[in-house]
């Protein structure tokens, strides 16, 4: 015979997304992008004849005083003359092959936490890279679930 008796069990809270954090950063290399508007600010769309001769690049904070929200898929793709690209806490979706063809990137700089960032598998497709992290932080993006799998490429940021 089965037991029809409802059981309360309480549902666990919803996880919220993390919030993009509203403070300020970097914007040296701004003017090296090409930019698309979105409904919650600026999408970096590409890199301009400037950026495209740069061997280091730093994806800006903001735009004409707006944040910059996110980057396209293939804004770098193709790229052969970057060796660095620093991404700031402002940028949260890293796309699967956006570095794909980018033949002398050696370095991916993450300025946030794990948790700020969202990648998928094929983060390093297409480009052979390291990743380089604070390095209060190393620790916690190799054992975070998302980064593991890039655990073997990530580095503490000797910047830092």
């Amino acid at each position: 015979k089965k037991d029809s008796t409802p059981t309360d069990i309480p549902t666990p809270p919803t996880p919220s997304f993390p919030e993009r954090p509203s403070g300020e950063g970097d914007d040296s290399d701004a003017d090296k992008f090409t930019y698309e508007r979105s409904d919650d600010g600026w999408i970096i769309s590409g890199v301009n004849a400037e950026g495209l001769k740069a061997q280091n690049l730093i994806v800006p904070y903001t735009y004409q005083g707006e944040k910059v929200t996110g980057i396209a898929a293939d804004a770098f793709r193709g790229n052969t003359e970057i060796r660095q690209i620093t991404i700031q806490d402002n940028i949260g979706l890293l796309y699967d092959g956006m570095f794909d063809g980018c033949s002398s990137l050696a370095r991916l700089v993450l300025t946030g936490k794990p948790s700020t960032y969202t990648a998928g598998d094929g983060l390093r497709t297409g480009a052979n890279f390291l990743i380089y992290v604070p390095k209060e932080l190393e620790t916690n993006y190799k054992l975070d679930y998302g980064w593991q799998k890039y655990a073997q490429y990530i580095r503490a940021n000797a910047d830092d």
